[in-house]
């Protein structure tokens, strides 16, 4: 079983793919920021179009923006640290929420000319976890093209060759660059 979706998308892929996802999926689902925070207060989305700059990453690097998919119901695991200079920081890692399915958006560079690759993937063998990424399979198959196991959404197809379809980083070399 592969346990990873790689694709291609624009912002209005990605919104068509995951609202296909929450209808399939019979369950109010959430999106939840990983990473470090400052605060105890996490981002968390009920919607995939409200989260923040979908479709443009920050960093120009694949997985730089993170989100687990899960159950609305479900208990969000955080760890509470303490860093050197004795500030409290909170953290939500994608191993210890065992109950969701991982989230990298697609998106354009700063420089809106490479299109960066993004990834669902399974992390964990829970049911639930299993049971929503079998439904996001199903969805991106419907609505995305599979070329050689990668996944091009429908919008991003149409600007195929206008910009560059990154697999890694922005920075790398154009013979890394994903070829249809």
């Amino acid at each position: 079983m592969n346990h990873r979706i790689p694709f291609f998308a624009t912002k209005c892929d990605m919104i068509r793919l995951l609202n296909c996802f929450s209808e399939m999926f019979c369950f109010p689902i959430i999106y939840v920021k990983t990473g470090n925070f400052e605060n105890n207060i996490i981002p968390i989305y009920h919607k995939i179009d409200s989260i923040p700059n979908l479709g443009l990453l920050s960093s120009d690097n694949h997985c730089s923006e993170c989100y687990l998919i899960m159950k609305n119901n479900e208990v969000i695991v955080k760890n509470e640290l303490t860093s050197s200079d004795k500030k409290h920081i909170y953290s939500i890692f994608a191993s210890q929420n065992l109950n969701s399915i991982v989230f990298y958006p697609s998106g354009f560079d700063n420089n809106s000319t490479c299109l960066i690759h993004g990834q669902i993937s399974l992390i964990s063998n829970s049911s639930d976890s299993k049971d929503m990424f079998n439904v996001i399979k199903k969805c991106i198959r419907r609505q995305f093209t599979d070329v050689r196991g990668w996944y091009i959404g429908e919008e991003a197809s149409q600007i195929y060759g206008k910009v560059r379809f990154v697999t890694i980083s922005a920075n790398e070399p154009i013979e890394y660059d994903f070829k249809i």
